[in-house]
């Protein structure tokens, strides 16, 4: 081989291990770098230097309007048309807050993990903080605790505290409207004592949808005797459970059953066929406040709305509660203002 030969040679594998080795680079610049976990995303900056609070249920979104008015930017996350239990909640509602106040006791249970996971900064199961011995209904805690009004007055003082706590600068604020439906509450109570006391003894009998009124009866002498349904809206009777239900229902001589908001009528309407007797006009509010517009979209209106339909269902007389003067006051505001 001459020497022109073995130069022409040399250059040309030069040229083909450059040719190699660039497309080795090429190929590891193309792979794909592994993923590496990312952070969550950071919470949003605030509209306002005003408390994000959420509240889950109505009532105790209803219960923190009446303590913060408009000292904080609140967040009501379940519709009154939807069940508590079934509800889930977009983490992110949860994440954004500042203060998470939920019921507790198994009323969220559809939310139960996202709360727990939630980076809310404080979180506070509202009833479980204020009553932590409650009633048990199916050896479960008994969720449903502002039926009675004294209950809901709790519920509100540990809903002050926390807000409180976290605007110092409010205080005052919260304490004088606490305050004031601290009175409202006392009058509340007699009222309701008083109005069922209108009901013959022998009537003051209460079967409704699921019997989620235990507060109310044990707080004002109305005897709970028994559900049609269950525990859930989803829970529909069985043929059994109806006749057995029908049986009962003749032998106690009732006067009226009671359907629940969110529960389908129909198996009461036919509970309610075979057994003589009626359907109490109206629905009672068992798992929250009402539509906004409605008669029960505020705590004390669905308080006073629910008595109205077990009285008039049951016999009774009603008569409208005399708030005090600067509880009054203030409702007539809020009126104007819807």
């Amino acid at each position: 081989m001459n020497i022109f030969t073995a130069k022409k040679l040399r250059q040309r594998l030069g040229i083909k291990m450059l040719s190699v080795g660039l497309g080795v680079l090429l190929l590891a610049c193309n792979q794909t770098k592994p993923e590496e976990p990312t952070a969550p995303p950071p919470k949003p900056k605030p509209t306002s230097d005003k408390p994000q609070v959420v509240a889950t249920s109505s009532v105790i979104c209803d219960l923190t309007k009446m303590i913060a008015g408009s000292s904080i930017d609140l967040k009501c996350l379940i519709p009154p048309d939807k069940e508590p239990q079934t509800y889930e909640a977009n983490i992110t509602d949860l994440n954004n807050a500042d203060v998470l106040l939920y019921n507790g006791y198994g009323l969220e249970a559809g939310m139960d993990k996202a709360i727990k996971s939630s980076t809310a900064e404080k979180k506070v199961a509202v009833a479980e903080l204020a009553v932590p011995n409650p009633e048990k209904k199916d050896g479960k805690p008994n969720p449903y605790l502002w039926h009675n009004a004294f209950r809901a007055l709790e519920m509100a003082k540990t809903i002050k505290r926390t807000l409180s706590d976290v605007a110092p600068k409010n205080a005052e604020l919260y304490t004088k409207n606490y305050d004031n439906f601290d009175k409202q509450m006392t009058v509340m109570q007699e009222w309701l004592k008083r109005q069922i006391a209108s009901i013959e003894p022998k009537d003051r009998q209460l079967v409704s949808s699921r019997n989620s009124l235990v507060y109310y009866s044990n707080s004002y002498n109305i005897a709970i005797e028994g559900s049609a349904y269950g525990n859930s809206t989803a829970d529909k009777p069985t043929s059994e459970q109806v006749e057995k239900t029908v049986a009962r229902l003749k032998k106690l001589k009732i006067k009226a059953v009671f359907n629940e908001v969110n529960t389908d009528p129909l198996p009461l309407a036919e509970i309610a066929k075979k057994a003589g007797i009626k359907v109490a006009k109206g629905e009672l509010y068992a798992d929250g406040l009402g539509k906004e517009g409605s008669d029960a979209d505020t705590y004390i209106k669905m308080m006073q709305h629910n008595t109205k339909v077990i009285l008039e269902g049951l016999g009774g007389k009603y008569t409208a509660i005399q708030l005090p003067k600067e509880a009054k006051e203030k409702n007539k505001k809020e009126d104007k203002k819807k």
